[in-house]
């Protein structure tokens, strides 16, 4: 009797790890749940990820009894769940995050069809549960008033764009309103056309034509009810006389922060791209901050990737004279504080037209695979680059105590050396000078070797080109499904492998052999046959109402077969997979077929394989009851193989559970793999022997 529902996107039954690539790079599922599970690992090297299986229409995992039957139409359903990215193992990238995807870390992957992909952006789905950026900022100064002769320039480098204001440029000048009398007595107002750009303690400068001229300070501004300007004037000046503000590095930052937040094509004193989408300007005083732009969803977000920016500012002076105004301070700041800890809520909705990134609809009514990629991020890798000192002398494999130029960089931990072909790990025990440190060499099981002078110790290793053991996690909660997320099995109905006696071959047929070049060793029992041209015929009995399934294989050198069943009219199924080592399936043939006796006809044509594993009459069903328990009997697990790592611990539970194993269960935890369970109130058994007496040579104890 079948009494448990199976549901998709169940974390604990159908999802998986898909695969990591990468030397020694590992991922693993853990704590899962009905609506939810974490994901982590460690990155090793820039071309590592890892990809999170939401669903698989041919389960690759689950014993037969168990396993789901295929569903490729998901058009009814509407998929939600909640993504956090772990804050303290943040090796890897946000799906929000403002970079161009190598891979596909930003989206959802359907593979629909023969194996044709769609990357859904994931952001254009999302909304904000918790949390937020924190955008990066860096701060530059200038000083100084306009020169005397010639023309100061203030030139500010951002990517691929140059920023440039000249004092003239900054100048800013208006007309007197009125006639004003000269009061040594008492500061007055004075109307003036207009007080844009002029600030209290400006220095202005009233004059006609170089007549009466007059050098004073705004006291205070005011735009209402009219233009004005509280000053000291201490000689009368007539209306029209010009009022112009002396210009220094304030008036000359406001000019540039004007230029990088205004978008347009064409912008006078930028060139290059437009930023003003990336960036924004703020002066305060004589300082210029610049901020990156924290813009509303679906757009991208910076965070700590504005980390990895830096601006460069330069001067210049052109006629007589030399430079009056100018940078301070650091002319090539990092941009540094840049975070983000957002949560989101994703929403895909398969009811409605679902979109990729190419503007394609994905057709939600043939989709056999959903995943998700995770690869790593490099923020730290700016930071990491500075850190580190060369070598000053030779080292030999033995020295534990090196000369180098310069550590006043090192932070202390591991660091490498060597080359692109080869590296040695080295921790930093002490710096003895500035000069010297002490190290312990081949750290890590890594092979000391000699090193020559010149070469640089530093923290991103010169064969990967990033710091090693990156370590990464996410949490995906709060999942949601709503229509019919029922998914079915074929329980224990009996199989026919292709070794039965009721399959009768034609043509031309080969058997699997181990390592003979087939494309899995997967079978059902074990064994299976695969032909080009050949047919096979199966005549079988079944009781009551039932669909047929065939138990194949897909793959790129996969062709078509012709089914017919009991005469009936020949249907085409199409066995090719486009799809990087394929995967072992169970096609449905025909439903509801009547209980009796039926004769069906499997023939291959001759555009690829076909791979016949069995053929399996079957009535579809929640999962069964237990049949028997086995008190005694268990599964060995190896966490170093698919069916450990991949999946969740919670799965293997169930899979003990469901196939009545009650027996004690091997766990091997493998050498390589980054293994996360973790026993809870555990004990381990022990005696304690005592031997008395003096033994002879010989005794056996």
């Amino acid at each position: 009797m079948a009494t448990e529902p199976l549901r998709i996107f169940d974390p604990r039954r159908n999802m998986h790890v898909q695969g990591f690539s990468g030397r020694a790079a590992t991922t693993t599922l853990h704590d899962a749940t009905a609506t939810g599970v974490s994901i982590s690992g460690i990155f090793q090297a820039a071309e590592d990820f890892a990809v999170l299986c939401f669903y698989n229409a041919y389960d690759y995992f689950n014993h037969l009894r168990l396993k789901h039957l295929p569903r490729t139409d998901l058009s009814g359903l509407k998929l939600e769940f909640d993504i956090e990215y772990d804050h303290v193992l943040e090796g890897a990238m946000r799906f929000d995050a403002a970079k161009y995807p190598s891979v596909s870390w930003d989206a959802m992957t359907f593979v629909c069809g023969a194996g044709e992909l769609y990357d859904v952006r994931l952001v254009d789905h999302a909304s904000v549960v918790s949390g937020g950026e924190t955008a990066a900022t860096c701060r530059l100064s200038a000083d100084g008033i306009w020169p005397d002769e010639g023309i100061d320039y203030l030139h500010l480098f951002f990517r691929d764009t140059r920023y440039t204001v000249s004092h003239t440029d900054a100048l800013i000048e208006t007309q007197l309103e009125s006639d004003v009398a000269g009061n040594s007595e008492e500061s007055q107002w004075i109307r003036v056309l207009s007080v844009d750009g002029i600030e209290m303690g400006d220095k202005i400068i009233i004059e006609r034509t170089g007549e009466n001229e007059e050098e004073t300070t705004a006291i205070d501004v005011a735009d209402i009810p009219s233009p004005m300007i509280r000053c000291w004037v201490t000689i009368n000046h007539p209306r029209d006389s010009y009022v112009t503000v002396q210009t220094n590095a304030h008036q000359m930052l406001n000019k540039m922060a004007g230029i990088i937040n205004t978008p347009g094509e064409s912008v006078a004193g930028r060139y290059g791209p437009d930023q003003s989408g990336v960036i924004s300007a703020e002066v305060w005083g004589f300082s210029l901050d610049l901020t990156f732009v924290t813009p509303a969803l679906p757009n991208a977000r910076y965070g700590k990737l504005g980390n990895l920016d830096r601006v460069l500012a330069v001067c210049g002076h052109s006629g007589a004279g030399g430079q009056g105004i100018d940078w301070t301070g650091d002319r090539k700041p990092l941009f540094a504080g840049g975070d983000n800890d957002t949560t989101y809520h994703v929403t895909l909705d398969f009811t409605e037209p679902l979109l990729d990134k190419l503007g394609r609809t994905v057709p939600m009514n043939d989709c056999r695979k959903i995943y998700m990629v995770f690869a790593p991020r490099f923020e730290l890798t700016e930071a990491e680059l500075a850190d580190g000192c060369f070598l000053t002398a030779e080292a030999q494999a033995e020295d534990t105590v090196l000369g180098v130029d310069d550590t006043s960089t090192l932070t202390g931990g591991r660091y490498f050396i060597g080359t692109s072909a080869a590296e040695e790990r080295i921790l930093l025990v002490s710096v003895d000078s500035p000069t010297q440190i002490t190290v312990e060499r081949g750290y890590q099981s890594s092979t000391p070797a000699t090193w020559p002078a010149g070469i640089r110790l530093t923290k991103v290793s010169p064969v990967t080109g990033i710091a090693a053991d990156i370590e990464w996690g996410a949490t995906i909660s709060n999942i949601e499904v709503a229509g019919d997320g029922a998914l079915q099995v074929g329980g224990g109905a009996p199989r026919i492998e292709e070794s039965d006696g009721r399959c009768k071959y034609e043509g031309s047929w080969e058997n699997y052999a181990y390592g003979a070049g087939w494309p899995t060793q997967w079978w059902a029992a074990g064994h299976a046959k695969r032909t080009t041209t050949g047919k096979v015929s199966v005549r079988y009995s079944y009781a009551g109402l039932h669909d047929l399934y065939l138990g194949s294989f897909l793959g790129t050198d996969c062709g078509k077969i012709s089914v017919s069943v009991d005469g009936d009219t020949p249907t085409i199924h199409d066995l090719c997979l486009d799809e990087h080592g394929g995967t072992t399936a169970s096609l449905k043939l025909r439903g509801d077929l009547s209980g009796g006796t039926h004769t069906a006809e499997i023939t291959a044509t001759s555009d690829g394989y076909f791979y016949f594993d069995y053929l399996w009459p079957l009535e579809p069903q929640d999962v069964p009851d237990l049949l028997q328990e086995y008190s005694d009997v268990s599964l060995a697990i190896d966490f170093g193989t698919d069916h450990g790592y991949r999946k969740p611990p919670a799965w293997h539970l169930w899979q003990l559970q469901r196939l009545g194993f009650k027996g004690h269960a091997d766990v091997y935890m493998g050498v390589f793999w980054n293994n996360k369970r973790r026993r809870v109130g555990m004990s381990y058994p022990f005696a304690t022997v005592e031997f008395s007496g003096t033994p002879d040579p010989g005794d056996v104890v």
